[in-house]
């Protein structure tokens, strides 16, 4: 007995068993495979090789080699009248036949896996005939098809504005796909994404300062937010004349604020505070020239 998927009028993958002595129940069992377009069909391990294959997915016909998760499957052929997965939803109307386009099991949530319009089960009068398939029988292209493009190893592509991908295993069809935009979990208070027109991802926009979580520049990994605004690792600013401040821990947005001017609770009766000079914001002792007054080391008067 043959099992063959069919695109177009061409066999793309196929495999024969002995039906010898078989019924129409036990026939489909990896012990009786003759032979295959797949190498290493009858000598991999099988999680799940059945006509009925997994009812909890919907995946019949199935014959996979392993699987870590629902999606995270490795194996040759399947028939999908679900959308469980990426790789299943992709393939359109169901039921879908789907089959590893290269000459061993593949990785189907990160391979083109390939999708077959017809499904063909043959049988053999008599005996059976082992006959060897010419290798151009065998659908084998070395490369990694993606929306039915070719690349070769090593190449890179994106998806729109939606993926960044790479063909990491042209031998067997496997590429690698991760999102093209960054993620911002946390953006820091006072800034917001901007996508810029012809832009394919939004930016965090602080203003005049550079924010990236990624930078192995500190100043650049977070900001301080105080009263509307943002500053960078290390920078002062003041709040009026009541606080100076200092961005102490950007990346956790952490700051301090001290007050600009001296307080004078001890004050001399014989002294007296005077109004700030104009374009200062601190009152200043005055006192008799016997009475000395002394300010904290590298005291600026503001």
């Amino acid at each position: 007995i043959r099992v063959s998927i069919y695109k177009n009028g061409q066999e793309k993958a196929w495999i024969e068993f002995n039906s010898i002595g078989a019924n129409q129940n036990n026939w489909f069992d990896p012990s009786r495979i003759i032979a295959s377009s797949y190498t290493d069909i009858k000598t991999a391990a099988k999680e799940v090789f059945s006509m009925m294959g997994d009812t909890n997915t919907g995946r019949e016909f199935l014959m996979s080699q392993h699987s870590n998760t629902q999606c995270d499957t490795y194996g040759w052929i399947m028939i999908s009248t679900q959308n469980n997965c990426p790789f299943e939803a992709s393939a359109g109307g169901k039921p879908a036949f789907l089959y590893s386009p290269g000459q061993t099991s593949s990785h189907f949530e990160q391979t083109q896996v390939g999708t077959g319009d017809v499904l063909a089960i043959m049988g053999h009068h008599g005996t059976c005939i082992v006959t060897v398939r010419p290798t151009f029988q065998v659908t084998n292209t070395a490369a990694c098809v993606y929306n039915n493009k070719v690349y070769n190893q090593g190449d890179s592509w994106t998806d729109g504005c939606k993926y960044n991908c790479t063909c990491t295993d042209a031998r067997n069809g496997n590429y690698q796909c991760v999102e093209l935009c960054p993620t911002y979990s946390q953006l820091p208070q006072g800034c917001s994404l901007v996508k810029s027109p012809g832009s394919c991802c939004a930016v965090p926009n602080c203003g005049n300062h550079v924010y990236n979580p990624n930078s192995n520049n500190p100043a650049e990994r977070g900001l301080c937010y105080y009263k509307g605004d943002v500053y960078s690792q290390g920078e002062q600013w003041d709040d009026g004349c009541q606080y100076k401040c200092t961005c102490l821990d950007a990346t956790l947005g952490r700051y301090q604020c001290n007050p600009k001017c001296l307080s004078w609770p001890n004050l001399p009766s014989v002294c007296s505070l005077q109004a700030p000079a104009p374009g200062l914001c601190c009152p200043q002792p005055k006192c008799p020239s016997n009475v000395q007054i002394n300010f904290p080391p590298g005291y600026k008067i503001e």
